[in-house]
């Protein structure tokens, strides 16, 4: 596990962003996720000023304890477009995934084509001790009237935590609460195949909504000079990352080349 110098979420997102906007000319937004509670929320770097934010992919910086803070990206589940005609209403219909205007798909398509795997080999060879974690954590949503995607917890939800070793090639559930059991295909969970088949089998659930986080946790360094700098965070962890922090999906179906070309407009130094 690495250190850095960041006090907290709100802090390691300014940093980080500052650096962004800086060194690779990024255009987007940052976000908590309480307005009314800033010093203790999540925030994420969001790659468009557009609302609502939770159908992008993502940058998010969040508490782990008081001594620690989780980092990395995230991208959402939503409602499977063909709910469209059961939720028609204006707070069911920002719940939907309409075509073209999510990331999920995009993010899919990383993990099916095997990017992913690619992207967490180049991060641990970038940082050789990091602890690599995927964090999924998903909720059935029966009355869109009535579900707040920015609710700190669901009625009820299942939540997993997968510790991710690219280069040995494994993915091993480490911590799990069961609520509704709705993720309990993640049980079968070994490698990337198998968390690629289990990802399927999720992202074909019509009336679930899921949260994906990949990413790790940083000690909160007690002496600056212990801690990891912010260049040395973004460019060999969060830069590698950078192919799931989509805009939206593709109507026209771009090529994972052209996608990722796209997205070093927004990210990349050029």
């Amino acid at each position: 596990m690495y250190f850095c110098k960041n006090k907290s979420p709100r802090t390691f997102s300014e940093n980080v962003y500052s650096y962004l906007k800086d060194t690779h000319t990024f255009k987007g937004a940052r976000r908590p996720f309480d307005h009314y509670r800033p010093t203790e929320s999540a925030w994420y770097i969001v790659p468009s000023a557009e609302l609502p934010f939770f159908k992008f992919g993502k940058f998010y910086f969040e508490w782990n304890d008081a001594a620690s803070i989780n980092c990395g990206v995230i991208c959402t589940k939503g409602l499977a477009e063909e709910l469209s005609i059961v939720y028609p209403s204006k707070k069911g219909k920002r719940l939907i995934m309409e075509n073209g205007l999510w990331a999920f798909p995009s993010w899919m398509s990383l993990c099916n084509n095997m990017e992913l795997k690619k992207i967490l080999h180049e991060i641990q060879q970038n940082l050789p001790e990091i602890e690599l974690k995927i964090h999924l954590k998903g909720s059935y949503v029966d009355d869109p009237g009535l579900f707040d995607p920015y609710a700190e917890e669901k009625k009820a939800f299942d939540q997993y935590e997968l510790a991710v070793d690219p280069a040995a090639d494994k993915v091993k559930v480490i911590r799990a609460v069961r609520q509704a059991m709705n993720l309990k295909i993640l049980n079968q969970v070994y490698n990337t195949a198998s968390f690629n088949k289990a990802l399927t089998e999720i992202a074909a659930d019509n009336f679930l909504w899921c949260d994906f986080f990949i990413g790790t946790t940083f000690k909160i360094a007690s002496d600056d000079a212990n801690g990891l700098e912010i260049k040395d965070i973004v460019e060999k962890f969060l830069i590698p990352l950078s192919p799931c922090v989509f805009t939206a999906g593709n109507k026209n179906q771009q090529s994972q080349t052209d996608k990722k070309t796209a997205l070093t407009s927004v990210i990349r130094a050029v």
